[in-house]
C-alpha cells in the first residue's frame, strides 16, 4: 500500500505516523482514487512491517466492474495500490529530505501507474482532494495565518449562523446574503437597461465587464447613465404632447399614457397610433354640415377630427388610410 520512498510530489511519507485506526473500521477500496466509480472491495489484515503499510485486498464479487478489477490484478496487469490521506502536520526537513511525518488513512486504491500525481491523494479536513498539494503544504508552513484563517472562519460562521464551518458552506451563505441585498445584480440591471434601450448591445458588452470588476465605479456611472436617460424620455414624452394635443383631454388620461411611455417607449407610440383625436363639439358640427359624397377624399385627420366612431366600426377604412398617410410621410 505505501512505503518510505519519495512520491511524485517530492517528500516521502512517514509510515509509523500514519493513523490507520479510522481506516481500519472503514477499509474501502477505490480504483485510481475515483469515488465516483463506487467501492469495488476492502481491505483486510492490515498491518505495518518495517517501513510497509501492507494489507490483502478483497474484491467486491457482486460488483461487475470490482471483478473485472480483480481479473486484472490475478493476471499481473495491475500491480500497485496507492493510499488516500489527510495531512495533520507541515512538512519536517530529515538529512535534507522532505518528511511528512503525521497523516490519517482515508481510502487506498488499486492503482495503473503508481509513479504518476494520482499514485498518493491528499485529502483536506473535509475529505476533499487537494489538488494544489505544494500550495497546500505552503500554507501549513505558516503558523500565523494557519491560526488567523481558522479564527477568522470561526468568526465569520458565527456571524452568518452557520453550523458546519467549511469554506464551501461559509461561501453558499455569503451569496445567498448578497443576493438577497441585492437581487437585481449587474446584469439584470443592465438586461432591464438593454430593454428599455438605455444601452445597445456593444454598450451591454463594456457595461458588465465594469460592473463585474469594479461594481462602485459601475453603481457610479451607470445611475448618471439612466438619470440622464430619465430626463432625455421626459423631454421625448412632452414633445410628443404637444404635438398631439387632442389625444389627451383630461389629466388623468396624460398620466395614463405618461407613466406608459416611460415604461415601454415604443410600445406608447404604437398605442397611440390606434387612438383617434378628441373631437371638439363645434368640429363636430362643422362634420355633420359636410356632404356625404365628399367623404371619399378625407384623410385620415379629417376622419380622425369629423368621424371617429367610423373608424372603430370600420378597421379596414382604418388599415387603408393609416397606410396612406405613411406613404404621405415618406414622399
Amino acid at each position: 500500500m505505501s512505503d518510505e520512498t519519495q512520491n511524485c510530489y517530492g517528500f516521502k511519507v512517514c509510515t509509523n505516523g500514519i493513523n490507520i485506526e479510522s481506516f481500519k473500521s472503514n477499509p474501502v477500496m477505490f480504483y485510481n482514487h475515483n469515488r465516483e466509480l463506487g467501492v469495488i472491495g476492502k481491505w483486510e489484515n492490515i498491518r505495518v512491517e518495517g517501513s510497509r503499510l501492507l494489507a490483502d485486498p478483497v474484491f467486491d464479487e457482486s460488483d461487475e466492474f470490482a471483478m473485472k478489477i480483480k481479473n486484472k490484478v490475478e493476471s499481473g496487469f495491475l500491480k500497485s495500490a496507492s493510499i488516500g490521506i489527510f495531512s495533520q502536520d507541515e512538512y519536517v526537513f530529515k538529512d535534507n529530505e522532505k518528511w511528512l511525518m503525521k497523516s490519517v488513512m482515508k481510502e487506498c486504491s488499486i492503482v495503473d501507474i503508481p509513479a504518476n500525481e494520482n499514485a498518493l491523494v491528499l485529502y483536506d479536513e473535509h475529505d476533499r482532494q487537494i489538488l494544489d498539494v505544494n500550495g497546500y503544504f505552503l500554507s501549513l508552513s505558516n503558523p500565523l495565518k494557519k491560526r488567523t484563517n481558522i479564527a477568522f472562519l470561526e468568526q465569520l460562521a458565527k456571524i452568518l449562523c452557520v453550523k458546519d464551518v467549511t469554506e464551501e458552506n461559509l461561501l453558499k451563505e455569503a451569496k445567498g446574503i448578497m443576493d438577497e441585498l441585492n437581487p437585481k445584480g449587474v446584469k439584470n440591471r443592465l438586461d432591464k437597461a438593454l430593454k428599455m434601450g438605455v444601452i445597445d448591445q456593444q454598450q451591454f458588452c463594456g457595461l458588465l465587464d465594469m460592473g463585474n470588476t469594479n461594481p462602485e465605479a459601475f453603481d457610479t456611472y451607470f445611475s448618471k447613465v439612466e438619470e440622464n436617460h430619465k430626463v432625455e424620455l421626459q423631454q421625448k414624452i412632452e414633445r410628443y404632447f404637444a404635438d398631439h394635443p387632442r389625444k389627451f383631454v383630461l389629466p388623468k388620461d396624460r398620466n395614463y399614457f405618461r407613466r406608459l411611455a416611460e415604461m415601454d417607449y415604443d410600445m406608447f407610440l404604437f398605442v397611440m397610433e390606434y387612438i383617434p383625436d378628441t373631437v371638439k363639439l363645434s368640429d363636430q358640427l362643422v362634420a355633420s354640415g359636410k356632404k356625404e359624397g365628399n367623404k371619399d377624399n378625407w384623410t385620415l385627420k379629417e376622419y380622425r377630427k369629423f368621424a371617429p366612431d367610423m373608424l372603430r366600426r370600420d378597421p379596414e377604412l382604418y388599415q387603408r388610410l393609416l397606410e396612406d398617410e405613411r406613404e404621405k410621410n415618406k414622399q
